[in-house]
């Protein structure tokens, strides 16, 4: 049976702002108005003065520092999207890994996110993730295990964010030459009182493609 076009407008005012966002880029039909974004942004996310990009940049899981997070199921837990708190890291290059026998080590220099990783854990009374200085910089190492995440998928996009390719091997992933620049999204998981990342994929910007 289907469900009329009018009927499904009407019930998209009772979806999370997550599966509202999702609706939105299916089709015109359900594109959120210039109006609505204030709204929807004070309604389920408690923001005010919502603009479009704010509201989709949470979405997407871009990093921020304002996000509203709490522990729950020992995981750093988002508030706005009620799920697991998932997270981009700034973006890298492939200078910042280093590859040894059993993982691969990410480090994440970006001062904003390594003081606000750290901020959270201090709030909430936990350890921060580990650390490390490279390159004369403070930073989050976030590790790879080349045996339990070896099938680990890396997507690769153009400058228009469109996807090229997706690999799931990632050796093959970090020696490609070309692919420079990358991020990982993240998980935040709590073991023995300590916040630990786990890598959930990798993004990589093909530049020229």
């Amino acid at each position: 049976m289907c469900i009329p076009l009018d009927i499904l407008k009407e019930m998209l005012f009772f979806f999370s702002i997550k599966d509202r966002y999702r609706w939105s880029q299916v089709s015109k039909d359900f594109k959120i108005k210039n109006k609505e974004w204030n709204f929807l942004g004070l309604h389920c996310f408690k923001l005010e003065n919502a603009t479009r990009e704010r509201i989709k940049s949470i979405c997407q899981r871009d990093f921020d520092k304002t996000l509203s997070i709490k522990i729950y199921q020992n995981r750093l837990w988002s508030n706005h999207l009620n799920e697991p708190l998932r997270l981009f890291t700034p973006w890298c290059t492939l200078s910042q890994c280093r590859d040894f026998t059993k993982h691969i080590n990410i480090y994440v220099r970006d001062y904003e996110f390594v003081q606000t990783v750290h901020q959270w854990a201090d709030t909430m009374n936990i350890q921060g993730p580990n650390t490390s200085i490279y390159s004369f910089k403070r930073c989050i190492v976030i590790p790879i295990w080349k045996n339990k995440q070896k099938r680990l998928v890396s997507i690769y996009k153009n400058a228009n964010g469109n996807i090229l390719k997706k690999n799931r091997h990632i050796l093959m992933a970090f020696r490609a030459k070309g692919r420079s620049i990358f991020r990982a999204l993240v998980e935040f998981k709590i073991w023995n009182n300590q916040m630990q990342l786990y890598v959930s994929h990798l993004e990589y910007l093909v530049r020229n493609a």
